[in-house]
């Protein structure tokens, strides 16, 4: 059996600090722990991991941010929000 081993290493002490600060950061901003917490989605591995299912607060957010998206495109007169098209200047 094969193990993969990942290493990484540092020239000086303060880059080795500023890069475990940078890796706390980003536990703290992992959508999966904060969707889980909000109660916003899950995974299941019934489904697969990659998809999340909206639960009903989620859903209801989701819908909302859809909602300002498409008052957005229209006050600004865009034909699609997720390829806009600028405005001739």
């Amino acid at each position: 059996m094969l193990t993969r081993i990942y290493g990484i290493t540092f020239p000086k002490q303060k880059m080795l600090d500023e890069y475990l600060v940078f890796l706390e950061e980003a536990r703290k901003k992992n959508h999966r722990r904060i969707g889980k917490e909000l109660e916003l989605f899950a995974f299941s591995t019934k489904v697969g991991m990659g998809l999340p299912l909206w639960l009903p607060k989620g859903s209801e957010y989701k819908t909302e941010s859809d909602k300002f998206l498409n008052r957005s495109i229209t006050k600004e007169r865009l034909q699609d929000g997720y390829n806009a098209t600028y405005r001739q200047c």
